[in-house]
């Protein structure tokens, strides 16, 4: 079955779709990799790659379900750092090079003494950077973690009750959803915590089996489970978290924060009412913007369509800062308080004395708009936000 998501309906011919791809005949099973190209397992046991940016699909495999000669069962594949990595129900696991297509090398996620316990089919793969994660499900429940650098399978969890998936968030660790609820395994796999209970935000705790996850790019994690719906969890969710005085360096003794915005690359200008700082949410640290005065009354910041950030301020007047360097205007003792950018590219300035008009950053000049409908006392203004294409 396929899914058109813009128009909310399922497609009623999938095989057109599939034969606009090159893809004329039967399917047997499909797969995704990281980088969002298909993997189609034909009948006739062909494993064709379709490189989605090319617009281009071609035979990888010709028995991808025989690799040793016998027959197995491909359930999962895995595209890192160049290399195809196809997994086997015999817990064979198969490296390829993705661009000349020639076998690198093979290996076994199980010992012998596990091959031999009973198990279902299911198996699931995810990767990190570095590493692969696999879950095999069945009467024992398995975690495996393999090192691609160092070929070296670890075994992660293995439990008396079924897994049922794994997810890894943004920090690497690792989350299996299961019968009994929801392990959590740091990124050293040194740390592995079952957790049973999910406590909701009105204090009641829900003790369910938590059937599948996905953690999304926000840092949240939306937990499936059995009978009991949907569940949300964001670890900043209701905090706010407080970067004070002692951030901008034991010599400031008072500050008043006016305004910020990011400046690229995840950083953030802050505004004061003594200097312009950097902040890195990462490392939280935070440092005076070099070729600003550090004595800056920052009033406003403003990011423009190129990407260029306007600070207007009390004292030193209007800056441009552009990849990291700052310009200075010179408007004649014109005191700028906010910059706003139409989407024709027209940049219009506010003022507390001398009313609004429009700007020109190539030639820095300033052009004050009046209206007869208007009384010319219309001197302070202190914000102006574009609303309309009039």
């Amino acid at each position: 079955m396929l899914m058109d998501i813009q128009h909310e309906c399922f497609v009623s011919n999938p095989d057109s779709v599939l034969a606009s791809m090159e893809i004329r005949e039967p399917i047997a099973d499909f797969f995704l990799d990281a980088e969002k190209n298909y993997w189609i397992l034909t009948s006739s046991d062909k494993l064709l790659y379709r490189n989605v940016q090319k617009g281009k699909t071609s035979v990888f495999l010709q028995h991808a379900s025989a690799p040793l000669g016998t027959k197995d069962e491909l359930q999962d594949l895995a595209v890192v750092q160049g290399s195809l990595f196809l997994f086997y129900r015999s817990s064979l696991v198969v490296c390829y090079d993705l661009n000349t297509g020639k076998k690198q090398y093979q290996t076994y996620y199980f010992s012998k003494e596990d091959q031999a316990l009973p198990n279902s089919s299911a198996l699931m793969v995810v990767q990190s950077k570095n590493s692969l994660y696999l879950l095999r499900n069945g009467l024992f429940g398995f975690m495996m973690g393999y090192d691609i650098q160092k070929r070296e399978w670890t075994t992660i969890l293995k439990t008396n009750y079924w897994l049922n998936t794994v997810s890894i968030d943004n920090q690497e660790n690792l989350w299996v959803t299961c019968r009994d609820g929801l392990w959590f395994v740091d990124k050293t796999l040194q740390k592995k915590q079952l957790i049973s209970s999910f406590v909701m935000v009105d204090g009641t705790e829900i003790n369910t089996e938590a059937s599948t996850i996905y953690n999304d790019s926000q840092g949240g994690m939306w937990i499936g489970t059995f009978n009991r719906g949907l569940l949300y969890y964001h670890a900043d969710r209701f905090k706010f978290k407080n970067i004070g005085k002692p951030f901008f360096g034991s010599q400031v003794k008072d500050i008043d924060v006016t305004c910020f915005t990011e400046s690229g690359q995840g950083a953030i200008m802050v505004g004061t009412s003594k200097g312009l700082y950097n902040y890195i949410p990462e490392t939280s640290t935070l440092s005076l913007w070099k070729g600003i005065p550090g004595d800056i009354g920052c009033i406003s910041l403003t990011k423009d369509s190129k990407n260029r950030v306007w600070l207007c301020s009390w004292n030193y007047g209007l800056y441009c800062i552009e990849n990291g360097i700052a310009r200075k205007y010179d408007l004649k003792n014109l005191n700028i308080v906010r910059l706003t950018e139409a989407k024709d590219g027209t940049f219009f300035y506010a003022t507390n004395w001398n009313g609004f008009g429009t700007f020109h950053p190539e030639t820095a000049q300033c052009q004050r708009i009046q209206s007869p409908q208007i009384d010319n006392q219309l001197n302070s203004v202190f914000q102006l936000i574009h609303f309309n294409t009039h």
